[in-house]
């Protein structure tokens, strides 16, 4: 039972509540007699062209199955329960409702009445959500399902979220290319979300391999999106043996396997998907349609006649994205670029300049060259004067990578005395946005803010967001204070993370600020992070494995975390001097010991008072205990335990053995 139902229970024990508790059992088990029935009704052959989705068909007599619902629910009717369990008896009549098409409009009904008196009961939302997207009202959908989880996480509800934000991103097919990213990628955070929710599902581990499949096709098809889809549904078949017998997640696979043109995985997969579903004839037909691509490829290259036209006239295997959301494939031209482009992987990525625009450049190259001469002949001459500012400032803002002209500028701007600072990182601001990853910009923007008291990390947060992982940002960051806020810094590396887990950077700046934190290096914690810090850490690089189990850069961060863990002290050795009538103890850590340490000869436990080895009252790593005179001849045995740690340190002496030292190492 979800939390808002275990609420809507407990407001229940005010009456009744073991006569509602039965009574909710009457009802639960007639609807399951009542899709037990519909499961065992003979079924109408299907369409081979149709979805999977109902691989036994139609009843063959649906008039059978609408008078079992009507007799379903006049026996429910007769059912009585308190008004605070009411809700819930609704949501049980809307799934008896739900087995026929006829009763889908009633079912509706019932469940937002059912909504009326207990607006947190979120399996009703997300059945009245399925319902809505059932009738073709997708919006109304997505309004229900967002319903669901304003009232508490559930996996089921932000699956169907995700599953209908990819099928609303295609339906809006005419919209501007950023609503539909922005559909699937909040499609991709939704099926994230289900996984960390239950991620012993096969179900939610399959949705987010569709996303990612989505994102793929409909986003630039970025190959980290493809391995990452593939990964998805991997985890599905291996947490959830049901997962392996889904011929959708077979089907799907297959499509991104024939896409990167694996197309012996890609047969195996259309294979089992056909398999599985045995009236369904799609994977049949695109398994066959696969062979003949295949087959007349291989002839062409026994024949020796693969050529550039012979490539055009074969045919390429289907590529169909996902059903049932399409999305448009941006594939590279058949027609040869024009004379002066510049392609790289059949993308055109510089256009051929016409006049105008090779007029401007020859002007620009013209004031660049001129420039150029008038600084070499100010430096020849010495001349630091306001012209060379702005000679300067021409050249750096046609080419940031020059290097004398930074040089030349800060000569200059050290002349200057004060009120320079900040038009000058204005202008390094400026450049940078032309030249994101100049060593000369950053240089000189770190020269200019060790002039002034002002630390701002607008800079900083502008280029990480538009390239997570500009080294030279992460630096400037870094040294732009001298003890930055950890809890700033941890939120803004998390928003990153949140965007990309596979982001190096963001893990390696986090891992420097928790080194800062209290209790870490730097602060006297020895290297270690804190416990709860720690805790929540784990949670995060948990959250990161379970999305993309492939990705390395979590678990690289996941194992510099369990480095720095807090280890307990421990006892390195003891040492035990007879004639001195000293006991020394090594821990592995500078520590204080008051109690718990004890010294027992022959099986008398001595009393005293332990002393720090370096003599000031301070944590040390060797305490020392004295022990009493011996009367005749030393102890047999000596043992030397801590409350901390229970193992026993022992040593024993033989018969008529007088030793001097005892040392015991561990």
């Amino acid at each position: 039972m979800a939390a808002p139902e275990v609420a809507a229970a407990a407001e229940g024990e005010n009456g009744d509540g073991d006569e509602d508790e039965e009574a909710l059992k009457r009802l639960e088990e007639l609807v399951t007699e009542l899709h037990r029935f519909r499961d065992n009704l003979p079924k109408k052959p299907r369409d081979p062209d149709g979805d999977p989705d109902g691989d036994l068909g139609d009843p063959a007599d649906p008039e059978a199955l609408a008078r079992q619902m009507e007799a379903t629910l006049r026996l429910m009717d007769q059912v009585t329960v308190s008004p605070p369990w009411r809700a819930r008896a609704l949501l049980l009549q809307a799934q008896a409702l739900g087995v026929t098409p006829q009763g889908l409009p009633r079912a509706e009904q019932a469940l937002g009445r059912a909504l009326k008196l207990n607006p947190a009961l979120s399996r009703a939302w997300t059945r009245l959500g399925e319902l809505r997207w059932q009738r073709g009202d997708l919006q109304g959908a997505l309004l229900c399902f967002r319903g669901a989880l304003q009232h508490g996480e559930d996996a089921e509800a932000h699956r169907l979220l995700s599953m209908a934000l990819r099928a609303g991103g295609a339906a809006r097919g005419g919209d501007s290319d950023g609503d539909i990213m922005a559909a699937l990628r909040e499609s991709r955070q939704q099926a994230e979300a289900a996984v960390r929710c239950d991620p012993a599902d096969g179900n939610n581990w399959y949705v987010l391999g569709n996303a990612y499949v989505s994102l793929f096709f409909g986003g630039g098809q970025n190959p980290q999106d493809a391995q990452r889809a593939l990964g998805a549904y991997a985890q599905a078949e291996r947490v959830d043996p049901k997962a392996a017998n889904n011929p959708d997640l077979h089907l799907n696979r297959a499509t991104l396997l024939q896409y990167q043109e694996r197309f012996g995985e890609a047969l195996d997969g259309l294979s089992r998907a056909a398999a599985l579903a045995t009236g369904w004839a799609e994977p049949r037909r695109r398994h066959a349609h696969l062979l003949d691509f295949l087959e007349r490829l291989r002839a062409a290259l026994a024949n020796r006649a693969l050529s550039g036209r012979v490539l055009f006239s074969l045919s390429p295997p289907e590529r169909v994205p996902l059903r049932p959301f399409r999305f448009r494939i941006r594939r590279p031209p058949l027609l040869p670029p024009g004379p002066g482009a510049v392609t790289m992987h059949g993308r055109l990525k510089v256009r051929p300049p016409d006049a105008s625009h090779l007029l401007k450049r020859q002007q620009k190259l013209r004031l660049f060259l001129d420039n150029m001469a008038a600084l070499r002949d100010k430096r020849s001459r010495g001349e630091l004067d306001a012209d060379l500012l702005e000679v300067t400032g021409s050249i750096l803002a046609a080419n940031p990578e020059m290097g004398t002209a930074w040089s030349l500028r800060r000569r200059l701007l050290g002349t200057l005395g004060h009120h320079w600072q900040e038009e000058e990182l204005r202008f390094v601001s400026a450049c940078l946005s032309r030249s994101p990853k100049s060593y000369g910009c950053w240089q000189h923007r770190g020269w200019v803010q060790g002039q002034t008291d002002t630390k701002p990390l607008a800079i900083s947060t502008g280029m990480l967001d538009s390239d997570p992982r500009n080294f030279h940002a992460w630096e400037h960051r870094w040294a732009l204070e001298a003890d930055p806020d950890p809890e700033v810094e941890l939120g803004f590396t998390g928003t990153l993370l949140g965007r990309d887990f596979s982001n190096f950077s963001a893990w390696n700046h986090r891992l420097r600020v928790l080194r800062r934190t209290p209790g870490s290096p730097g602060q006297g914690g020895g290297g270690t992070i804190p416990p709860e810090r720690l805790r929540q850490e784990l949670e995060l690089v948990q959250n990161a494995v379970f999305t993309d189990p492939n990705d390395q850069s979590a678990w690289v961060y996941l194992r510099c975390l369990l480095s720095r863990g807090p280890t307990p002290p421990r006892i390195i050795w003891v040492h035990v001097n007879l004639e001195d009538a000293t006991v020394a103890v090594t821990f592995s850590r500078p520590l204080w010991v008051e109690e718990g340490l004890t010294v027992t000869l022959d099986g008398s436990v001595q009393e005293g008072a332990w002393r720090s080895g370096e003599g000031r009252p301070r944590p040390s790593h060797t305490w020392l205990f004295d022990l009493p005179p011996f009367p005749a001849s030393p102890p047999s045995h000596i043992l030397v335990t801590w409350a901390s740690d229970p193992t026993p340190r022992q040593l024993k002496l033989r018969p008529g053995e007088k030793p001097r030292l005892l040392l015991l190492c561990l």
